[in-house]
């Protein structure tokens, strides 16, 4: 599901047992707990039907994104409908980590998925010579949160470039 509204009037989040609604929540995905689960995926075959690649290839790409990004603030606002389903996947996170089984290869795979569809609608840095923007700067600080999740539920240590 794609959402759709602003923050302000749309944004819902369960936190630590509190409804909060027209926060961005990203005081809660800040910091991300470090080994989460010990899932592994295979690097092969390199193709959209492996689980595996998608995760480490979202995981490539959100680096790859922060290396090239520039120093902007964020501008929450402005994310498009495809980065706000992100946001509200990484959300889910304070709940999951408190649950018994919180079904990390599932959630891990659901994230780079949409991580992959919100890259492919709107890159996170702009093209050419554009000045990056506060709309880059919340797509690449997202795509920073999307790559310690993976790192965090990842048994092993995911590279950097495919």
């Amino acid at each position: 599901m794609i959402p759709v509204g602003d923050w302000a009037g749309q944004a819902t989040y369960l936190v630590r047992g509190e409804l909060v609604i027209g926060e961005y929540p990203w005081d809660q995905l800040a910091k991300v707990p470090e080994n989460l689960a010990a899932e592994t995926w295979p690097d092969f075959p390199r193709t959209w039907a492996n689980p595996g690649f998608v995760v480490r290839y979202a995981y490539a790409r959100a680096r790859w994104a922060h290396r090239w990004a520039q120093a902007a603030e964020p501008d929450w606002e402005s994310l498009p409908v495809e980065w706000r389903a992100v946001v509200r996947l990484l959300a889910e996170l304070p709940s999951r980590s408190r649950s018994r089984k919180g079904k990390w290869r599932t959630f891990a795979e659901h994230l780079a998925e949409r991580y992959h569809d919100a890259f492919e609608a709107a890159n996170p840095l702009p093209r050419g010579d554009a000045p990056v923007t506060g709309a880059s700067a919340a797509r690449v600080a997202t795509g920073d949160a999307v790559a310690a999740v993976l790192a965090a539920i990842s048994a092993e240590r995911l590279s950097e470039r495919i």
